[in-house]
């Protein structure tokens, strides 16, 4: 039954006094229990609120979040449970709103009592804004630092209240007086069931949400109402229970990452993909780099890695285009040393944030031994190459030496044949000469191939420059000048001739290049100079004086960072039909094998300078200073002359027999064989090649000793690799000879053979 039912059995004046008295004091307390339960409200309310942002946050982004913060506030406005003028703000570290009704996005907000709930993480603060007070709830979002928080103005609910209770208290007050002790007779009763109501409210107050206030099943008003404050509780533990299960799985998850991320042994780094910062490290990557965690989230990818920063952000943009997951980079370390590594990364987002996963390896080893690896691979094609070439040099050597020995002998024959002022016999002394040059370029090709020495021997570089510089007037155009400045007392130095030529070839060679479109001047000089003099120009002079050879061009020039790397193998600026890279690589190599310095002097566009300095023979010593000459004499002794080649028997037959000795010729080793086997006392010597058809020289050599034992020979041969010093000391080969031969060489080794059997014989 109701109150007022109950009041009617009195009396009408009774039952108004009450419901004055009712109203006046359920309203003081009521607005004393919505007071104090609006703070315990807006933390329930904040904990259920910044949950949903962090899981819209984490699945759609920022946008969405703040959408969805809009959303909040809407449902906030039409929530009975919560004050009207409750607004919900979102704001990112450190000052800037993302959501707060009446703000921007976006607007920076520089409040004392922002940056004190920054600094607090969660919890309430009173502040007064705009002259009113508000309090507020707040809570930050790991780990984006986001600070959620729910504000209400104190002032609106206490001006609400004070509003109410003037009213209704001018009221209650004059009806107070009337019904003053009727209202004594009840005060009691409803009294203690407010007290108890509010004694429920304070325990709620103070978190205890277990409590519940025995109404009896009361219907009444204050029955209402103590029924309303228990389904608030139980409300109130609902959203407790469901926000510590929230807070756990939240924070159980965030352990486990962080867990992960800082406990790996893997260097791992968090990148921001908008700016390159590094957002995050693991313990493994503040050993690796040697920066403390501090100083290492304060630094920027472009300062750690060794590219240039636009080299970086292009990278960083093929991540995005191309997806890839795998880099290559060189990073830099806090001491300055230079690590390669190799990185796995992958778009992560967190917080709204689009990151860069980083998982570094170091591969530095790993390379290196590639690098060592690939060295060694390098080096044994090289050698292989080499060897190639060995054999190559070799079969051109046989050939090429066979069709000299006929040119140079009958060259010879015809100087010998002519008078020394004779038109022919400068012509054939000119033959001679050419195919000299030639011969030696043999020997260089088989010293290439390391099947051979490099003759060296004095050479009057006058000599080598006059023919060079009679050559180059005669191949250059006219567009280029020649000038020769030589001192014709300059001394001579060790060195090979043919390689002496091949130097001023390839520096003449050069020069044209460099002034073959507009012409120039080419000046060739020949200067002796003092050790003194040359401190300045060479590092550290040996030798007492030095011939120095210098080119010098008003061509191109040569720019500064190519100059350096003039002298690399197969290093060229000119196109694939000028040059090939060798030609400086190959001058340098013989200056320093002579024991010399070759200096390039250029400007870019003001013509090029190379000095060679030799060093003079007398400075050297008198070793090679002397030669020693042999007159052919000749004789008449009876030699078997074998040899395939027609044209080189037919030679040497001709020149033995102006010598004086009794040559019988054969072109074929079995023939030769034949004929000594059917007379073999007829010969005194036989003169054998060693590479023929049919039978080789050295089988030639134990066949006819088979049939006489002591029969002297000498072996003649372009080129042979199969005759070794330990083979012809086994065939017991008396004398070996190279092709081309020359007379003198011929005679020579003939009277030492011949000479060498008549000295055993009369011992």
């Amino acid at each position: 039954m109701r109150i007022a039912t109950k009041i009617n059995l009195f009396s009408l004046s009774l039952l108004t006094v009450m419901t004055m008295a009712v109203i006046l004091i359920g309203t003081f307390f009521i607005n004393e229990l919505v007071y104090r339960l609006e703070e315990r409200l807006l933390a329930l309310e904040l904990t259920s609120s910044r949950q949903i942002l962090f899981e819209t946050l984490n699945r759609n982004g920022v946008r969405a979040a703040v959408k969805k913060a809009g959303e909040l506030q809407q449902a906030l406005v039409r929530n009975p449970d919560i004050s009207a003028t409750v607004t919900l703000f979102v704001i990112e570290a450190p000052n800037r709103v993302l959501f707060q009704p009446g703000r921007r996005m976006g607007e920076s907000i520089d409040a004392p009592h922002i940056r004190q709930m920054f600094a607090r993480n969660n919890g309430s603060v009173e502040y007064n804004a705009d002259g009113e007070r508000c309090l507020a709830v707040f809570g930050t979002i790991y780990p984006i630092n986001w600070l959620v928080g729910l504000a209400v103005s104190r002032d609106a609910l206490s001006a609400r209240r004070n509003d109410y209770l003037q009213h209704v208290g001018g009221a209650a007050l004059l009806i107070l007086g009337i019904g003053a002790v009727i209202t004594t007779l009840f005060v009691r009763r409803f009294a203690g069931r407010i007290r108890t109501t509010l004694s429920c409210v304070k325990q709620i107050e103070q978190g205890d949400l277990t409590v519940r206030i025995d109404h009896g099943g009361s219907r009444d008003e204050i029955g209402h109402l103590q029924a309303g404050v228990n389904a608030m509780s139980a409300q109130l533990q609902q959203r407790a229970k469901k926000q510590q299960r929230t807070e756990t799985a939240l924070r159980d998850s965030e352990e486990r990452y962080r867990s992960l991320f800082q406990n790996s042994h893997t260097v791992m780094l968090l990148i921001d993909l908008v700016d390159g910062a590094v957002v995050d490290a693991n313990h493994a990557a503040v050993q690796f780099y040697g920066y403390s965690y501090e100083e290492l989230i304060t630094l920027t990818i472009h300062q750690i890695n060794c590219m240039t920063p636009e080299q970086v952000d292009i990278e960083l943009e093929r991540f995005h285009s191309e997806n890839r997951t795998f880099f290559q980079f060189r990073h830099r370390l806090k001491n300055g040393d230079i690590r390669d590594v190799e990185i796995h990364a992958g778009p992560i987002e967190v917080g709204g944030r689009e990151l860069l996963y980083s998982i570094v390896f170091d591969s530095t080893e790993k390379i290196r031994n590639q690098k060592e690896r690939e060295s060694l691979e390098s080096q044994l094609r090289r050698m292989q190459k080499v060897e190639a070439i060995g054999v190559l040099a070799g079969g051109i050597a046989h050939d090429f030496n066979n069709m000299l020995t006929p040119i140079l002998g009958y060259a010879e024959m015809g100087m010998d044949a002519n008078p020394p002022e004779s038109w022919t016999h400068d012509c054939l002394r000119q033959i001679n000469k050419a195919g000299q040059r030639a011969k030696e370029l043999v020997g260089q090709i088989l010293t290439f191939s390391r099947q051979s020495d490099i003759e060296v021997k004095p050479v009057q570089v006058q000599t080598v420059l006059r023919e060079l510089i009679k050559l180059s007037r005669s191949l250059l155009p006219s567009t280029i000048e020649i000038k020769e400045q030589i001192d014709r007392r300059c001394k001579p130095v060790l060195a090979n001739p043919t390689q002496l030529h091949q130097i001023g070839m390839n520096l003449v060679t050069n020069a044209f290049h460099a002034m073959e479109d507009a012409g120039g001047v080419l000046e060739i000089k020949l200067t002796e100079m003092a050790q003194a003099d040359l401190v300045n120009q060479i590092p550290s002079p040996k030798a007492a004086c030095y011939a120095c050879l210098s080119f010098s061009d008003t061509g191109v020039g040569i720019p500064p960072d190519v100059i350096e790397r003039v002298f690399d193998p197969y290093f060229t600026t000119k196109s694939k039909t000028k040059g090939t890279g060798l030609g400086l690589s190959v001058v340098h190599g013989i200056v320093k094998r002579s024991k010399g310095e070759i200096v390039i002097r250029a400007n870019n566009g003001q013509g090029t300078v190379v000095d060679v300095y030799l060093p003079c023979l007398d400075a050297m010593g008198d070793e090679h200073s002397s030669q020693t000459t042999y007159d052919a004499v000749g004789g008449a002794e009876r030699i078997l002359l074998v040899d395939d080649e027609v044209a080189v028997a037919k030679m040497m037959g001709n020149m033995l027999a102006r010598l004086g000795y009794i040559v019988t010729t054969c072109t074929s080793s079995t023939d030769a064989l034949a004929a000594f086997k059917a007379a073999p006392h007829k010969y005194d010597l036989v003169i054998t090649d060693m590479t023929m058809p049919a039978m080789t020289g050295d089988q030639l050599i134990e066949a006819m000793r088979a049939v006489r034992s002591g029969i002297p020979v000498i072996v003649c041969t372009g080129f042979s690799d199969k005759l070794s010093p330990e083979r012809a000391q086994t065939l017991g080969i008396d004398g070996y000879l190279l092709k081309p031969i020359i007379k003198t060489d011929l005679d020579a080794m003939i009277r030492r053979v011949v000479g060498d059997l008549k000295a055993s014989k009369a011992g």
